[in-house]
C-alpha cells in the first residue's frame, strides 16, 4: 500500500479472477476482454495436445511457503497426461530469460525441473511471457530438444521504449542471435526480436508441432512472413526445419 491509500482489504487472488477467470468474455475496457479460464492453474484438453496452465504469482513462484498445493497438482497432471499427444506448459515467468529488466524465474524452473524428476514426463515446450519481447531458447534435456519460448511482446508495449532488452557483455554487445550458448549447461538462445511487437502461431497435428513469430511493427509496415519459425517432432523429440527471415516488407495497404 503507498502512502495515503485506503489499506486493501480484498484476497490476494480476488483480482487476477475477477479478470482472468470470469463466468463470462466481458469487456474490462475498450480493448480487453475478461478471461474465462475455470481456475487459476488448469488443464486444456484438445485433440493433439495437452497444455498445463501454471500460475506463477506475483513474484514468480508456483506455491507461498510452507505450500505444496499447486506443485502436486502440477506432478499429478504429468503423471496422468496422455503420452500420445504433445504435452505443453503455459506459465506467465520464464523460466529462462536474458532480458535485462526482469531475467528468468529460477523457481519456476527448478518447480519444473522437480515435477519432470519426480514423474519421469518431460514437457515438449514451455510457453511464458511476463517479459515484453520474443526469446527462443532450446534446452537438450536427456536426449530431447525442449524449446522454452517467451512471447510477450503481443499488446502491451506501445512504444519501440517499452520493449525490453536483453542483457549486454562487457563491451556493450548484446548477445548473437542464432545459437548463442547461455551459461546454463545446454541451453542456448536460438532466436530473439527485441525491436517489434509481434504474436506467436502454434499449429499442432499427431506428430509435428510447428511455431511461427510474426512481428506487427510500429511503423505500421506488413510482414506477411514469420520471423522465427521452428518444428519440432514428438516421436523424436527433435527440433528442425528452423528458419529465421528478413520478409518483404509491405507498407500497409499493400503498396
Amino acid at each position: 500500500t503507498r502512502q495515503g491509500d485506503e489499506p486493501d482489504t480484498e484476497p490476494t487472488l480476488a483480482g487476477f479472477i475477477e479478470n482472468f477467470c470470469a463466468s463470462q468474455a466481458v469487456h474490462i475496457d475498450a480493448y480487453r476482454e475478461a478471461m474465462t479460464q475455470p481456475y487459476v492453474f488448469w488443464t486444456l484438453e484438445a485433440p493433439f495436445v495437452q497444455v498445463i496452465g501454471l500460475y506463477s504469482n506475483v513474484d514468480g513462484s508456483l506455491d507461498g511457503r510452507g505450500s505444496n498445493e499447486q506443485q502436486r497438482w502440477f506432478e499429478n497432471q504429468l503423471k496422468s497426461a496422455p503420452k500420445d499427444k504433445f504435452l505443453l506448459l503455459a506459465v506467465h515467468h520464464p523460466p529462462y530469460s536474458l532480458d535485462a529488466p526482469h531475467g528468468g524465474s529460477p523457481e519456476i524452473l527448478a518447480a519444473i525441473e522437480r515435477a519432470v524428476k519426480v514423474t519421469g514426463r518431460y514437457p515438449d515446450a514451455v510457453f511464458s511471457g511476463h517479459v515484453h519481447n520474443y526469446q527462443r531458447f532450446t534446452r537438450k534435456w536427456d536426449g530431447r530438444d525442449v524449446p522454452f519460448v517467451v512471447a510477450g511482446n503481443g499488446g502491451y508495449a506501445d512504444s519501440p521504449k517499452a520493449v525490453h532488452q536483453l542483457q549486454h557483455d562487457q563491451d556493450d554487445n548484446p548477445p548473437p542471435n542464432h545459437g548463442y550458448e547461455t551459461t546454463r549447461a545446454g541451453v542456448s538462445l536460438d532466436f530473439y526480436d527485441q525491436t517489434n511487437p509481434g504474436f506467436l502461431r502454434i499449429t499442432i497435428d499427431k506428430t509435428t508441432l510447428t511455431g511461427e513469430y510474426f512481428i506487427v511493427p510500429f511503423d505500421g509496415s506488413v510482414h506477411e512472413k514469420p520471423v522465427d519459425t521452428f518444428v519440432l517432432n514428438r516421436n523424436e523429440h527433435k527440433l528442425s526445419g528452423v528458419g529465421h527471415a528478413s520478409p518483404k516488407r509491405k507498407n500497409k495497404g499493400g503498396k
